[in-house]
């Protein structure tokens, strides 16, 4: 009896001394909840407000054509430039048929055309020479004066200028290109085999368009750099 006493002494003093090293195992194993935020989350912003085009508000009437239409011309051309040039080879061209050539003195510098005024031309008779201006348009519309040399008083002229004369006179009724042969000394004439639109026409009278042409390249004083270059002065 006293032996079974001591026995549950035993086993109680046992239970004791288990009971706290369970609990400090329990504890040191138990996970740590992680700490939640608790700020509330901030509300998205709202979309940005839909633009419509610009094309939405279009009052349509101030786009659309009247009914009236019929394609005319709502610009005009400005001629601000005109060239004083030889045809070019590849070029048809016209002349123009009623308006008389303007007859001017030229000199030549650079390939570059310039007019000379009578008192200063008086001064330069080996270096000036009378030419005429010819009323010419290519089939693009674009108008240039053609400097044809002016026979001499004795009626002498070389080939290249006879040619010159006979493709003008064939360019007032047909289009035509006017090319050099330099085998044969003188210009070769081309009539367009197709069917070419006539040329139409500016509205400005010839010495309106030879105002535009001559701009920058008269020549009215012997200080002229085209004749201080002639003298070698410069």
């Amino acid at each position: 009896m006293k032996s079974e006493k001591a026995h549950h002494a035993n086993e109680d003093i046992n239970n004791e001394q288990e009971t706290p090293m369970k609990e400090r195992t329990t504890a040191t194993t138990q996970p740590t909840s992680p700490t939640t935020s608790t700020s509330p989350t901030p509300a998205a912003a709202p979309p940005p407000p839909i633009t419509p085009p610009a094309e939405a508000n279009l009052d349509l009437d101030r786009i659309r054509l009247p009914q009236l239409f019929t394609g005319q011309v709502l610009v005009r051309k400005l001629i601000t430039t005109i060239s004083i040039q030889k045809p070019k080879r590849n070029d048809y061209i016209q002349v123009h048929p009623t308006i008389e050539p303007m007859p001017v003195w030229t000199l030549v510098d650079e390939q570059e055309t310039f007019v000379v005024t009578g008192e200063i031309a008086v001064n330069f008779p080996n270096d000036v020479i009378a030419k005429e201006l010819v009323l010419t348009i290519t089939r693009l519309g674009n108008i240039f004066l053609w400097p044809l040399r002016i026979p001499e008083e004795d009626g002498r002229i070389n080939n290249w200028h006879a040619s010159a004369r006979e493709a003008r006179s064939r360019a007032k009724n047909a289009w035509v290109r006017v090319v050099s042969n330099m085998a044969l000394g003188a210009y070769e004439v081309y009539e367009a085999a197709g069917v070419i639109p006539d040329p139409v026409w500016p509205t400005l009278s010839m010495d309106e368009i030879v105002r535009i042409a001559v701009k920058g390249r008269v020549i009215d004083s012997l200080d002229h750099p085209v004749l201080r270059k002639l003298r070698g002065e410069i």
